[in-house]
């Protein structure tokens, strides 16, 4: 199992492929909460478009008495050079 903050993780490289955002809060289909780590983050709000469609795809692949507990999505950059996760 790799962690996120695991060396391999670390060196794939990011690039931006212009997919536009959308606001879980707005969908519903997955349910949404604070990040434990980091509380105040605004950020989680913000999935891309496709990996929303495949986690609600996924959800729907499990027992109708489970789903998904999101929160944490998108974080920016300069906030995952602030937590140390990047």
């Amino acid at each position: 199992m790799l962690l996120p903050t695991d060396p391999k993780i670390a060196a794939i490289p990011i690039y931006e492929n212009g997919e536009s955002f959308i606001d879980v809060r707005e969908e519903r289909k997955i349910v949404i909460g604070p990040s434990p780590e980091v509380p105040n983050n605004t950020d989680y709000y913000y999935l891309r478009k496709t990996v929303y469609e495949k986690l609600v795809e996924a959800q729907s692949l499990l027992p109708s008495s489970l789903g998904f507990f999101l929160y944490e999505g998108y974080r920016n950059l300069s906030s995952g050079f602030e937590y140390g996760l990047i």
